[in-house]
């Protein structure tokens, strides 16, 4: 991989506008940011040779049985061709060898870090939390998974 450095609503104003915790608005992650977290990653697995990059319309049902989508991943491609034609084209059944999340602004440190100790759990080899508002990778590994700071 690239190397990385450190509702409101009233009576008078319409239809009700709530803000849904599951999905944060458009504001919070700029298109452009994860779009270069995908092209740096996909630049990398093309050089790499033994993986294939994954972005973040895919979906990962983990050993946990927890369904999760990182804004990218990697996986070897060994560990894809097992899957049967039928699993490559709905969530795949297997935790990613690599990821990478970005912190969104409107998401507080404490929580992200946990989605990163969950990846961990359910096998991740390496995890990258990119914060960008404070300019911080967090580098998560087996064994310590507490989101080295780098």
């Amino acid at each position: 991989m690239p190397s990385a450095r450190p509702t409101q609503a009233s009576a008078s104003s319409g239809p009700r506008k709530e803000r849904s915790s599951l999905c944060p608005p458009p504001e919070a992650r700029p298109p452009t940011a994860t779009a270069g977290l995908t092209a740096q990653l996909y630049n990398w697995a093309r050089r790499e040779g033994r993986g294939k990059d994954i972005d973040s319309n895919v979906e990962y049902i983990l050993p946990s049985g927890a369904a999760r989508s990182p804004d990218a991943s990697w996986v070897l491609q060994s560990r894809l061709a097992t899957l049967t034609p039928k699993q490559k084209k709905e969530f795949l059944p297997l935790c990613p060898d690599r990821v990478v999340e970005l912190r969104p602004p409107t998401d507080r440190l404490p929580r992200v870090q946990a989605k990163m100790r969950e990846w961990m759990d359910n096998g991740v080899k390496l995890g990258w939390l990119i914060d960008p508002t404070t300019r911080t990778v967090y580098v998560y590994r087996p064994g310590r998974n507490d989101g080295t700071a780098g």
